[in-house]
């Protein structure tokens, strides 16, 4: 008889390639379930992270899951950098009773180590009734906060912690200061703000230390009118070298008596003025500063295509010193006929008489 194996062998064979699976599968489980029971049960008990991006889709109560981040977030007193987002909140969907947002306020005024903070949520201004005690946070963006309704509390800005540095406002309500005092902001660099109910520039009186970038654009029907009588107050903002506006509160008197003295800016940007026509464009060459300059959506007709659609203007400088404001002067030549054609001359009379 050969060499071969034996029936006896070969039966044997299966059944001890199962044994072997079965105790490496028992191996494996017994692992799992040790690593199940050394991770952390919640976000609570990871008390040394100091970075934490949290964003959190509403499948209950919007109440419900603001309290849970709050009972999560409140024992990370080791956290620097923190940023909450609430996915499936709206403008209707929260309470009015502002508990929540007091309760994640509660949670905030114990993370004592933040420098960097972002909230991005449909939460009344309670949500941030704490904040002044963060006397390390730096930075601060709020999105849709304090614009719940007319019954919810606003942001109150003048209670920001004077640490901050940088300030992002979007879709924001806030609230002035009762005594028309100024922010008192003292180390704030930059800020962003669009589409904010509430703001007066009045209270950046006390910030000329504002530098960098400031964005302030308020699309139609946003601001009010003291808004408009206090934008020269950026005249005061010395160090300012980047500004975005936008809005029809720019127009040509805007341009005129303000951004056209603003005359160390090298980065202007001005998007949905559409009362912004050529004479205030041509304000704009005095900036003899500047290095980028971008205009869309305004009102001046050679920002337009033929067919009416917007065209941006953007200009970078391509000398040293900067020739932006050169550029313009020879663009505002150029397309002066376009302003004032002879009849049937212009790009849209043109256009028409094609058939367009």
């Amino acid at each position: 008889m050969g060499s071969g194996c034996t029936t006896s062998s070969c039966s044997q064979q299966p059944a001890s390639i199962a044994a072997e699976t079965a105790a490496a599968a028992e191996t494996a489980a017994a692992a799992e379930t040790a690593a199940a029971a050394a991770a952390p049960k919640s976000l609570s008990s990871l008390t040394r992270l100091t970075s934490l991006q949290l964003s959190t889709l509403s499948t209950c109560s919007p109440s419900a899951t603001v309290r849970w981040t709050a009972r999560q977030i409140a024992p990370l007193t080791s956290l620097c950098c923190l940023s909450l987002g609430f996915s499936g909140f709206g403008p209707r969907t929260h309470t009015s009773s502002g508990a929540p947002s007091a309760d994640l306020a509660a949670a905030l005024g114990q993370l004592i180590q933040l420098t960097s903070l972002s909230l991005d949520s449909h939460l009344d201004g309670t949500a941030l009734s704490t904040v002044s005690s963060l006397t390390q946070l730096q930075r601060l963006q709020l999105i849709d906060v304090g614009r719940v309704g007319s019954s919810e509390e606003p942001l109150k800005v003048h209670d920001f912690p004077g640490s901050l540095t940088h300030l992002q406002l979007l879709g924001c309500c806030i609230q002035a200061p009762d005594d028309g005092s100024s922010w008192r902001l003292s180390l704030l660099q930059e800020l962003d703000m669009w589409d904010v109910q509430g703001f007066e520039p009045a209270v950046m009186a006390d910030t000329p230390q504002l530098r960098w970038e400031l964005s302030l654009i308020w699309p139609k029907g946003s601001f009010n009118a003291g808004a408009a009588g206090n934008v020269r107050l950026l005249l005061q903002l010395k160090r300012l070298t980047s500004l975005s506006v936008g809005g029809p509160l720019w127009d040509n008197r805007a341009a005129t008596e303000v951004l056209a003295r603003l005359t160390g800016l090298q980065e202007l940007y001005v998007v949905g003025s559409t009362e912004l026509s050529l004479p205030g464009v041509r304000q704009l060459t005095r900036l003899t500063a500047l290095t980028t300059l971008c205009l869309s959506k305004c009102g001046v007709a050679f920002l337009c295509d033929v067919t009416g659609h917007d065209r941006p203007l953007s200009l970078k400088s391509k000398a040293s010193p900067p020739d932006v404001w050169r550029q313009l002067q020879q663009y505002n030549t150029i397309h002066f006929r376009d302003m004032n054609p002879t009849p049937g001359t212009s790009p849209a009379s043109r256009y028409s008489a094609q058939g367009g």
